[in-house]
């Protein structure tokens, strides 16, 4: 039961904070453009956007920080260090090709 509960909180976190990271940089390249006219709606979709998915990542983030905390088990986990050390090389490709 420790796996998949293990694997719900990660990938719970994971699809939270993409959703998040990616709203933001859209809400600041609509705000920033310069002589670029964002719509009301665009920008209403990004805010909350962010502002419903950082929860959901918060939440799940500190119930992983206390399963780790409790349960040595946990530490070491794969799954654990999966998601640590994952996201950043993946997430980072569409970044760098939008400032190319």
């Amino acid at each position: 039961m420790g796996a998949v509960r293990r694997a719900y909180i990660y990938i719970a976190c994971i699809a939270s904070l993409e959703a998040v990271a990616w709203a933001v940089i859209s809400l600041l390249r609509d705000l920033l453009a310069p002589g670029k006219v964002t719509s009301l709606e665009s920008t209403a979709l990004q805010i909350a956007s962010s502002s419903l998915a950082l929860p959901i990542f918060l939440v799940h983030w500190l119930w992983a920080l206390r399963l780790a905390a409790r349960e040595a088990e946990e530490r070491g986990a794969i799954l654990r260090r999966l998601y640590l050390y994952g996201p950043w090389p993946l997430s980072s490709p569409p970044l760098i090709a939008k400032h190319l």
